[in-house]
C-alpha cells in the first residue's frame, strides 16, 4: 500500500473518531416554570436566574465532578401555572427526558405537586420559591426548601411594629385564597393575635381577581390601623393602583410579594412610596460564599447581564442550582442518591445567605426581613444588622 493510500485512510479514521472525541458532557438541570399564566411574571424572572447561573458556570468551562468537566443544561417546561401539569412535566422530565436533577416551580401550588412525583421517583428537587409549610411536611426525604416558612412571613415585622409610637391597633387582612398567600395571611393573623393587635378584617379572594376595590372599601370601613395584602406581584401591583385610584389611607400598608421587587416601584411609581413588604433577599445584604462571591457580586453581574437588580426570585432560583453544584461536588459522583445526601448536609453560606436543612427539608437558616420603598429604591428596615434604613410611619397621605 503507497504512502498516499495510508495517508487517506489515517485522515478518514481521524475524521470518524473526532465527533466521539468532541463530545461534551453535561448534567441537565429539570426545571418546570409557569410561562404563562397566573404565576407568568415571576417565571421570565426565575428563568433569568436559573440561565444566570448556569451561562456563568459554562463560561468557566463548566462543573468539576469527578475530575471531569461538565457543562450545565436546562430543560424548561411550561407547566402554566398550574398544579396538575406541573407535576405532569416533572414525570415526563423524568421518565422521557431521563433527568436526575430537579426544582420545584415558580409557587407553592405547582410545587406541592411536583414535589411529590419527585418523592415517588426519589430523585433530589430544590425548591428555589417554594415556602408553604404544606410542602415540609409530609415527611418527604427528596425536596429542599430555600425560603423560609411562609407562616413566618410577618413575624419580624410584628415584632418592630409592637415598637412604634403610636402602637398601631387593628389591622385588616386581603389574602389571595391561594397556597402561599393564604398560608402568609394565617401566619401574619396568628402573630397579630398573639401580640394583641385586633384582626377587623380577614378576606380571602379567588386567584384571578382584578377588581380589588370592594375589599378595599370594606377595609377602608373598619378604619384600620394596618391594611396586609398577601398575594403575588400581579395583586399587589393592583392593589397599590387601587388604593391610589380610591384615595384611600391607611397608617401603614403591607403587602407579601411586590415591594421587593424592582418591577413594583417601576410600575406604581411614586405609589408604591413607603409601601412595605417582605425580603428573602436584596443585594444589600453582608453574605458571602464559593463560586459567586458576595451578595453585591452577584447583585452587579446580574445587573450587568440583564439591566435590573435582581429579587429575591432570580437570587433563590441561582442559589438553588449552585447548592446543587456544591452538593454534586461534595458528593463526587452524579448518583441521585448521593447527591440528595450531600444537599441534606449541607452547613453553608452562599451570597444568598445561610444553608442549612432540617430532617423536613427547610431551611433553618432562611433569613426574612421587612422592607420599604423610599424614593423608588427597596430599603431594609429590620432587623439591625441587615437595615439600612428606619421604618416611615405612619405611611404619607398621597400627593394631589
Amino acid at each position: 500500500m503507497g504512502k498516499k493510500r495510508i495517508t487517506i485512510l489515517i485522515g478518514v479514521f481521524l475524521l470518524a473518531a473526532a465527533p466521539a472525541l468532541a463530545v461534551e458532557k453535561t448534567v441537565t438541570f429539570g426545571i418546570p416554570i409557569g410561562y404563562s399564566g397566573v404565576m407568568a411574571l415571576y417565571g421570565k424572572m426565575a428563568q433569568r436566574g436559573y440561565d444566570f447561573y448556569k451561562d456563568f458556570v459554562n463560561s468557566g468551562g463548566g462543573m468539576e465532578v469527578g475530575g471531569e468537566k461538565y457543562k450545565l443544561d436546562i430543560k424548561y417546561y411550561d407547566d402554566k401555572s398550574d398544579a396538575a401539569t406541573s407535576a405532569k412535566m416533572v414525570e415526563k422530565m423524568i421518565t422521557e427526558d431521563k433527568i436526575k436533577f430537579l426544582t420545584a416551580s415558580v409557587g407553592s401550588g405547582p410545587a406541592f405537586a411536583a414535589t411529590s412525583v419527585a418523592e415517588k421517583f426519589k430523585l433530589p428537587m430544590i425548591g428555589p420559591l417554594a415556602g408553604s409549610d404544606k410542602i415540609y411536611e409530609r415527611g418527604y426525604k427528596y425536596i429542599f426548601g430555600i425560603l423560609n416558612l411562609s407562616s413566618t412571613d410577618w413575624d419580624a415585622m410584628f415584632e418592630q411594629i409592637m415598637k412604634l409610637n403610636p402602637q398601631p391597633k387593628t389591622i385588616a387582612i386581603m389574602t389571595r385564597n391561594d397556597l402561599f398567600p393564604l398560608t402568609s395571611a394565617n401566619g401574619a393573623k396568628a402573630m397579630a393575635e398573639k401580640l394583641w393587635l385586633k384582626v377587623v378584617m380577614f378576606e380571602p379572594y379567588p386567584a384571578g381577581t382584578q377588581d380589588m376595590s370592594p375589599m378595599l372599601n370594606k377595609a377602608k370601613f373598619e378604619k384600620p390601623d394596618i391594611l396586609l395584602a398577601t398575594g403575588h406581584i400581579g395583586e399587589a401591583i393592583q392593589v397599590g393602583k387601587q388604593l391610589r385610584e380610591l384615595g384611600l389611607y391607611f397608617p401603614i400598608v403591607m403587602m407579601t410579594a411586590g415591594p421587593e421587587s424592582a418591577e413594583f416601584a417601576d410600575s406604581l411609581k411614586d405609589g408604591a412610596e413607603e409601601i412595605i413588604g417582605v425580603a428573602k433577599w436584596i443585594p444589600d445584604l453582608p453574605f458571602k460564599g464559593p463560586i459567586l462571591g458576595s451578595s453585591s457580586d452577584y447583585g452587579n453581574g446580574f445587573q450587568k447581564k440583564y439591566n435590573y437588580p435582581p429579587s429575591y426570585v432570580e437570587a433563590s432560583c441561582t442559589n438553588a442550582l449552585l447548592l446543587f453544584h456544591l452538593a454534586i461536588q461534595k458528593a463526587g459522583a452524579l448518583d441521585p442518591q448521593k447527591v440528595r445526601d450531600a444537599i441534606a448536609g449541607l452547613n453553608i453560606t452562599t451570597f444568598y445567605g445561610p444553608i442549612r436543612f432540617d430532617e423536613r427539608g427547610a431551611n433553618l437558616g432562611a433569613v426574612c426581613f421587612p422592607v420599604q420603598i423610599k424614593k423608588g429604591k427597596i430599603v431594609s428596615v429590620y432587623p439591625k444588622e441587615y437595615a439600612t434604613g428606619t421604618i416611615t410611619y405612619p405611611h404619607p397621605k398621597w400627593k394631589k
